[in-house]
């Protein structure tokens, strides 16, 4: 049975999705993975088990030259769902006279930016982009290439993201640091999900 879930998205996000540009998106493992068994560069994603139909997922662990060995430990179920599944899109949004208006599309001289509301506080009904979950796996961070931080949206240029330019992975390592705490940065290279889906037309 499908399932729908929330995923929330900031502004140059949404509009790097309305522009269909964005195909992936990456979101940290709970920290209590680490704290198990994922400290160290020995592990390598395995996919989730095809004998299954949970959903789970897996890592194996590699000896010192690489290669893998018996030991495997599941890193449980994504919390954004499986193939198939569906993520409905929350955004600062905020009710006017004319119906709702999304921030992602204001021109900066809009108004006061406390009026916007939350997009944590956004209902399943005012959700105006439905995406489909095409593939899971896990990775760390550092291991984007090039072609997936364009699939991340930095292949174009964002109101407000200006600071920095440079190759599209550079431009993903620069905005994840500004949108992540020091613990789970650029530079600790955190495992990370990554969730790659389509926009689907929304029932």
């Amino acid at each position: 049975m499908i399932k729908e879930r929330p995923i929330i998205f900031s502004d140059p996000m949404v509009r790097a999705l309305l522009a269909g540009v964005k195909t992936q998106t990456r979101r940290l493992l709970k920290p209590d993975l680490y704290n198990r068994f994922l400290k160290g560069d020995d592990w390598r994603h395995e996919g989730w088990w095809a004998d299954r139909s949970d959903g789970l997922h897996y890592m194996e662990r590699l000896d010192r030259d690489g290669n893998p060995t018996d030991r495997c430990e599941s890193v449980g179920r994504c919390p954004y769902g499986r193939i198939g599944d569906r993520l409905w899109v929350r955004e600062a949004w905020r009710s006017t006279g004319h119906g709702i208006q999304y921030r992602a599309d204001a021109r900066t001289e809009d108004g006061d930016i406390d009026r916007w509301r939350s997009p944590i506080h956004m209902p399943r009904a005012k959700s105006r982009i439905l995406l489909e979950i095409e593939s899971v796996h896990v990775e760390r961070l550092n291991d984007i290439a090039e072609v997936d931080a364009r699939a991340e949206g930095m292949g174009v240029l964002f109101r407000g993201l200006t600071r920095y330019q440079g190759e599209a992975r550079d431009t993903f390592n620069y905005l994840w640091d500004t949108l992540h705490p020091a613990t789970s940065s650029w530079k600790k290279n955190p495992w990370v999900w990554v969730i790659r889906f389509r926009r689907i037309k929304p029932a």
